[in-house]
């Protein structure tokens, strides 16, 4: 299957997100569907709709709406590690009728996303917290510690509200019912989380996703290899670095 430019943008949006938390002292291990044997999406093209219904697409559905890296931080108490769940988008452009330049009680900028219902998420947020809050239900036999979920959007994008290359990052608050909201925030306001490496990020993401020489290897009818992904990350980590 040959690879769009979204693609690709997408592919260097989890790079840079995998970084840049890593840095911040995170670990990470994958957990988005991608990650997951090819060998699964193989048997699932070979199913006709009459066992949509089998163990093996109910585990596809499953694994379809699990957000991108589960991230979390060593501490000497089990107890106290604080997993948390990232889900990492890529937009070439925000639109603001989506997205809502505000300011927070102690004057901080960030922009607010909000949504009512499934058919008007972008960000999809419903598909991953539908998942997550169904395995809540099923551990504890209700919804009640739905706070207890950590559920973050890194977002990248080409060109914000001001038309600027930038990287939000925001929690997902509320449930499937009342809806959700998130907040991003950007670099100087998450600078006490992140430190001051976040701004050396958009410089990065600026390079990457406006360096010609990395589309045109997709602006042809070329097949997602191994090296195509060895190359990129490799490239990705070397101006990460430098």
């Amino acid at each position: 299957m040959a690879i769009q430019a979204t693609h690709i943008k997408g592919f260097i949006a989890e790079n840079l997100c995998r970084f840049h938390l890593q840095r911040a002292g995170f670990n990470i291990i994958n957990s988005g569907k991608e990650w997951f044997d090819k060998e699964l999406a193989n048997k699932l093209t070979q199913q006709t709709p009459a066992v949509e219904n089998t163990t093996l697409q109910v585990f596809n559905n499953i694994i379809a709406r699990l957000p991108d890296f589960m991230i979390w931080k060593e501490s000497k108490k089990k107890a106290d590690i604080d997993y948390k769940f990232v889900e990492v988008k890529y937009r070439e452009k925000l639109d603001s009728k989506v997205f809502v330049a505000s300011k927070d009680s102690k004057g901080y900028s960030y922009l607010k996303y909000k949504c009512k219902d499934a058919d008007n998420d972008s960000l999809q947020v419903y598909k991953y917290m539908y998942n997550l809050e169904r395995l809540m239900l099923l551990q504890n036999g209700a919804l009640s510690n739905l706070r207890d979920i950590e559920f973050y959007i890194y977002l990248v994008t080409r060109c914000d509200l001001q038309g600027n290359t930038n990287i939000y990052y925001g929690k997902v608050y509320g449930n499937s019912i009342a809806g959700y909201s998130i907040y991003f925030y950007a670099p100087k306001e998450v600078s006490q989380k992140f430190g001051n490496i976040w701004q050396n990020y958009i410089e990065v993401a600026q390079y990457l996703l406006e360096n010609k020489k990395i589309e045109t290897l997709y602006d042809k009818e070329m097949l997602y290899t191994h090296e195509d992904y060895e190359f990129l990350q490799k490239h990705i980590k070397n101006v990460v670095l430098s």
